[in-house]
């Protein structure tokens, strides 16, 4: 039976802290986050679902007043520990901030842990508390069904989605498309990448 995904990133967070370092992410990655710190008017942003801190100590270090949520305790703890920026133990799906607060949301490997239809509470949660005309990041795993993974000696749920109708949940919250940038990780899993406005 599959961990939930609070357990199980609780448990292996300094590995994955180790595995995924800023040092060991490709330069496309890091133009993913220099072009959101270009787009965001303003200077709140929220990392939702900031796992060990690594994008939330980026953004901060980069003069952006940033608060990294995530329900795995033991990612908060090595984030706390080892980065800068506010962290903030959180569900995404039930953010405790009021509405249009924030003038950048970034939430990057997060919507895969939640089925298709959770998928669209999250991102409601996602546009309320983002202000009008502030950007919003999401990333999908494209697919067309749940997969295991299996890292730190259990298994997680990966919740897959085909391509057009994650553009679907987005605009049906009324966010507008800005870029989509897709690729292929490792493993061979296909991935997209979305800027909005909210």
């Amino acid at each position: 039976m599959p961990e939930s995904p609070e357990a199980f990133y609780s448990r292996g967070a300094e590995k994955f802290a180790e595995k995924n370092s800023f040092e060991n992410m490709p330069q496309e990655y890091i133009d993913l986050l220099d072009q959101f710190i270009e787009l965001v008017q303003g200077d709140e942003v929220l990392d939702a679902g900031c796992g060990h801190g690594r994008d939330t100590n980026y953004f901060t270090e980069n003069g952006l007043d940033t608060i990294g949520i995530d329900v795995a305790g033991g990612m908060l703890e090595y984030a706390r520990e080892n980065q800068k920026g506010e962290y903030l133990r959180m569900d995404v799906r039930e953010l405790e901030f009021e509405d249009n607060r924030f003038d950048g949301l970034w939430c990057n490997t997060v919507l895969l842990f939640f089925p298709i239809g959770e998928m669209r509470d999250v991102i409601k949660e996602l546009s309320r508390v983002t202000k009008d005309d502030g950007v919003i990041f999401v990333s999908f795993k494209i697919g067309e069904s749940p997969i295991m993974r299996e890292k730190y000696g259990s298994e997680v749920k990966h919740h897959l989605i085909p391509e057009e109708k994650a553009i679907d949940l987005l605009e049906s919250e009324d966010l507008e498309i800005i870029d989509v940038y897709r690729y292929e990780t490792g493993g061979g899993f296909k991935v997209a990448d979305i800027f909005c406005r909210n």
